[in-house]
C-alpha cells in the first residue's frame, strides 16, 4: 500500500516537474509575419503593387531565409490577389522555398467569390476556401477545417483563426468556431498563446466603426472577451487586413496589425519572443527605391484608402502616411510580458 502511495506522489511530481518544463521550455523564438501579399501574375501596379508583387515574395522569402535563427514565418491572409488558381501555385512555389516552417490563415481575398469592390467584373470562378486550406495543409492546418492550431517550439502555442466570410471583404468569427477557440485555449493553458487572424479584432482607426468597419470583425468585443478570459497565457494577437502598422492595447491584450508587403510602406515585422518580452520591429523590404516611389504615389492617388480626415493636400497626405507608418512605438517596441506559466 504504501509502495503504491510513494508511486503514485513521484509520478505526480514527475508529472508536474515536467509540465512546468514544457511551459517555459523555449528560451528565444525569432518568428517574421509577411501579410497581404496579394501575389498578382496578371495585375497591375496600383495602390496594391500587383505586376510587381511576384518579385515583392520573392524579396520576402528572401529575407526570412537570411534572417540569422529564425524559426518560422507567419502568414496573415490574403495570399493572393482574388482567389485565382495560378496565383495559388505559384504562392505555394515560392513559400514552399522557405528554410523554416510556416503557418497561414486565410484572408478574403484568397477565395472567390470576393467583394464586387475588389473583384474583376465580371467575377471569374476561382478557388474555394476549402481549397485553400487543402493546398497548404501541414502549414497550420492539419485537415478540413478552416482553423487550426499547432506548437512550433515547446510552450509556445499557435492558434490559427478564421475570420473570413465568403462573399464579403468584411469577417467573424463563427459560432462553431467560437466553442472551439474557447475549448482550444482552455486544453492549453501553461503555455503562451499567439493567436493569429486576417481581420483585426479592435479598431485601428477612426473610420473603423464606420467606413473601413469590414476591418474588424463583427463580432470582435465577443472574441476578445475569450482572449481575455485566457489571461496571462494570451497577452498579443497577430492580425493583416488594414495594410497598416498598428498596436492597440486592450484589457492587458496587445492587438497587432502588420502592414502589407505589396502596399506602401512595403513592410514586414520582426518578432522576437522570450518567456519576458517580446520585441517587434516593422521594417522595410530591401526594394529597389523606384518601386517604393511608385507605391508611394499609388497611396496618395487611391481614395478609397484614405481616411475621412485626410483631405487631399498636404496635410492630408501627411495624415494618410502616418496612418500606414504607424507612430514609433508602434512599428518598434518592446512589450513587457506578465508571468503566464503558472498552472491554473
Amino acid at each position: 500500500m504504501m509502495l503504491k502511495l510513494l508511486t503514485r506522489l513521484v509520478g505526480g511530481a514527475l508529472c508536474l516537474l515536467l509540465a512546468g518544463t514544457e511551459a517555459q521550455a523555449f528560451e528565444k523564438v525569432k518568428f517574421i509575419n509577411f501579410s497581404d501579399m496579394h501575389l498578382s501574375l496578371k495585375g497591375k501596379n496600383a495602390m496594391k503593387m500587383g505586376s510587381s508583387s511576384e518579385e515583392i515574395v520573392k524579396t520576402c522569402v528572401q529575407v526570412a531565409n537570411q534572417t540569422p535563427e529564425l524559426d518560422f514565418v507567419l502568414l496573415t491572409g490574403d495570399l493572393l490577389q482574388d482567389g485565382e488558381p495560378y496565383n495559388l501555385d505559384m504562392i505555394r512555389y515560392y513559400l514552399d522555398q522557405l528554410k523554416v516552417p510556416y503557418y497561414v490563415v486565410p484572408g478574403n481575398h484568397d477565395m472567390s467569390p470576393v467583394h464586387a469592390h475588389d473583384a474583376q467584373a465580371p467575377i471569374f470562378p476561382g478557388i474555394s476556401k476549402t481549397v485553400f486550406v487543402w493546398a497548404f495543409q501541414g502549414h497550420g492546418f492539419q485537415g478540413p477545417e478552416y482553423h487550426w492550431s499547432a506548437d512550433p517550439v515547446p510552450g509556445l502555442h499557435l492558434v490559427g483563426i478564421d475570420t473570413t466570410l465568403p462573399g464579403t471583404w468584411g469577417g467573424q468569427v463563427p459560432e462553431k468556431e467560437m466553442r472551439w477557440l474557447e475549448q482550444d485555449l482552455k486544453k492549453n493553458q501553461g503555455k503562451l498563446i499567439l493567436p493569429l487572424s486576417h481581420h483585426n479584432f479592435i479598431e485601428q482607426t477612426p473610420d473603423d466603426h464606420d467606413k473601413t468597419q469590414n476591418f474588424v470583425v463583427a463580432n470582435a468585443k465577443a472574441v476578445r472577451s475569450v482572449f481575455e478570459k485566457y489571461r496571462p497565457q494570451v497577452q498579443f494577437v497577430i492580425s493583416g487586413h488594414h495594410h497598416l502598422v498598428g498596436l492597440r492595447q486592450h484589457q492587458g491584450i496587445a492587438y497587432f496589425s502588420n502592414p502589407s508587403t505589396t502596399t506602401w510602406p512595403m513592410m514586414y515585422t520582426e518578432y522576437e519572443l522570450t518567456p519576458k518580452q517580446l520585441h517587434y520591429a516593422s521594417k522595410f523590404l530591401p526594394l529597389a527605391p523606384a518601386l517604393q516611389e511608385e507605391a508611394h504615389r499609388n497611396l496618395l492617388t487611391d481614395t478609397w484608402w484614405r481616411p475621412s480626415q485626410a483631405a487631399p493636400g498636404k496635410a492630408g497626405d501627411a495624415l494618410l502616411e502616418a496612418q500606414f507608418l504607424g507612430e514609433a512605438h508602434e512599428r518598434q517596441g518592446i512589450l513587457a510580458l506578465q508571468p503566464w506559466n503558472q498552472a491554473p
